[in-house]
């Protein structure tokens, strides 16, 4: 009986991090106050000759700012160009 209860337990909060782990448009929410913590003090500027895709699939013109809005970079290049 214990283990059916870990078990289901188990599924339960399994279930739930999945849910709470997407938004609206059911991509993974991946601002984390970490990466931002890389950008802190530096002051980005608008060069877009380098853009990145961030794991939320938005283009950012730079990493910098990117990382500002805490934002990981999942390539370096725009969205839907990998």
């Amino acid at each position: 009986m214990k283990k059916l209860l870990s078990f289901l337990f188990s599924v339960f909060a399994a279930f739930a991090l999945l849910i709470a782990c997407n938004d609206d448009d059911g991509f993974a929410q991946c601002e984390n106050p970490r990466v931002g913590r890389e950008f802190q003090d530096t002051i980005c500027n608008n060069d877009c000759r380098f853009p990145v895709c961030g794991c939320d699939n938005q283009t950012y013109c730079n990493e910098c700012l990117a990382g500002k809005q805490g934002v990981a970079v999942s390539y370096h290049h725009p969205c839907g160009q990998d």
